[in-house]
């Protein structure tokens, strides 16, 4: 995928925060939360989402429209979209990347919540934005990166690192996704180890694997409306 291809949604950085609190609050162990629009229409991501489509392996973006990289489950993908924006009902089915068929994610799409009509307005569009959830089937639930932030003290791009650790990314691949200089990535690293007692990554993923998930309550829904706001102001 080159760089003309794929382009941020939005201006500034911050606003991959709301994808991020949307998963958070729905889902214990997300790959990348992604929100469309209706027509498929990529709004706004998590930092894994960012990774997940720069990586272009099972989702991707074109003319920043979502696409399944395997295109035989495009239009699987189109009707369920449809279904969930119209409907409300969730809809689910797998993903693979066409070269590894047997290396399954779980795609959970769910629909945000509907714009509210302006009582001197015309009524408002009955489809909704969506948020699509990108999961491996190993269930793993890692603790959250404001867990992570308050029991051991991390930063949170230590406790980003310290997640995406105990997901089965290596080093390498991290700084890879993240843009970042391995350098800089094992330095972070070295301080999550000294934070959290750690020396080894092994060791760090069984600490993390012992801490129960426990979230904030929160609604995902809420992110519509900041996302309903940027693109008011762009």
């Amino acid at each position: 995928m080159d760089d003309a291809e794929y382009a941020e949604p939005f201006a500034h950085q911050a606003s991959r925060a709301s994808a991020d609190h949307a998963a958070s609050s729905m889902h214990g162990s997300h790959v990348a939360a992604i929100i469309v629009a209706p027509d498929g229409r990529v709004i706004d991501y998590d930092y894994r989402g960012e990774s997940f489509l720069k990586a272009g392996r099972v989702l991707l973006t074109r003319a920043r429209q979502l696409r399944c990289a395997d295109v035989n489950l495009q239009t699987a993908f189109n009707a369920a979209l449809k279904e969930t924006s119209l409907s409300g009902r969730n809809t689910n089915f797998l993903l693979h990347a066409p070269d590894e068929p047997h290396k399954r994610f779980s795609l959970t799409l769910t629909r945000l919540r509907r714009p509210l009509a302006d009582a001197d307005r015309a009524p408002a569009n009955p489809t909704a934005d969506v948020l699509c959830l990108v999961a491996p089937l190993d269930g793993r639930r890692i603790a959250t990166a404001q867990q992570l932030m308050d029991f051991f003290g991390l930063s949170r791009a230590e406790a980003r690192l310290a997640r995406a650790i105990c997901h089965g990314d290596s080093v390498e691949d991290y700084a890879h996704d993240q843009g970042l200089r391995l350098p800089t990535v094992r330095t972070q690293l070295s301080s999550v180890f000294n934070k959290t007692g750690t020396d080894r990554q092994a060791e760090l993923v069984r600490l993390v694997a012992g801490i129960p998930v426990v979230r904030e309550e929160s609604r995902a829904e809420a992110v519509q409306g900041t996302a309903e706001e940027r693109r008011g102001k762009s």
